[in-house]
């Protein structure tokens, strides 16, 4: 550990590893001691309690996997111990309901319980479901990804003739303007000529 640590960390190892007494300083129970009060000193007192908390309610994120998601989240729960005197790392079925079931999207979690996933008690069972799952909901968002382009290009497609019919339609309307102005000057053309027989004049 020593070559592991520079500066304050070295220190507070150090001043950790001083206050056990020479027989016990290279055991097991005195290096996991020291373990813990070294992280109670740099995470706070409470680091347990706020680390089970985070498993708790942190959702997986979209840009990991869930095979990752279940290592990442595996390897927090056995770190537990570490942690605190006295502190345990939550059983397989413990970590499944608390932590597992509730950090996936919704549309997976519904599934999983629908197969029993909630059930499950070893860590491969719950990876080979929930992998499963995985591909499948990728797969829904992809079908209806593609469906949306389809709505979305139809209804752009309808809106460009619709669009064309009505730049259609102001073009006749404004012929027909323009026919029916040229019909009224010609007859206010043709009334402001003489009325006298045969003059042809203004």
């Amino acid at each position: 550990m020593n070559h592991a640590m520079t500066d304050d960390a070295l220190d507070a190892w150090q001043k950790h590893i001083a206050t056990l007494s020479t027989r016990n300083s290279r055991s097991k129970a005195a290096f996991k001691r020291c373990i813990i009060e070294m992280t109670k000193e740099y995470c706070g007192e409470k680091c347990y309690e706020n680390q089970l908390e985070y498993m708790k309610r942190t959702k997986k994120p979209e840009e990991i996997d869930i095979r990752n998601f279940l290592k990442r989240l595996d390897f927090m729960n056995n770190s537990l111990p570490k942690l605190k005197d006295g502190g345990t790392s939550l059983s397989k079925a413990d970590l499944n309901e608390l932590c597992i079931t509730k950090d996936i999207s919704v549309s997976m979690a519904l599934d999983y319980l629908k197969q029993g996933g909630d059930q499950l008690t070893d860590m491969d069972d719950i990876k080979t479901l929930l992998t499963r799952l995985e591909r499948a909901d990728k797969l829904s968002k992809k079908i209806n990804a593609s469906k949306e382009k389809f709505r979305t290009k139809k209804h752009d497609k309808e809106k460009y003739a619709d669009d064309k019919n009505k730049t259609q339609t102001k073009k006749r309307k404004d012929l027909d303007t323009d026919d029916k102005d040229k019909d009224k000057d010609k007859d206010i053309k043709i009334s402001a000529k003489c009325r006298l027989p045969n003059h042809d004049h203004p």
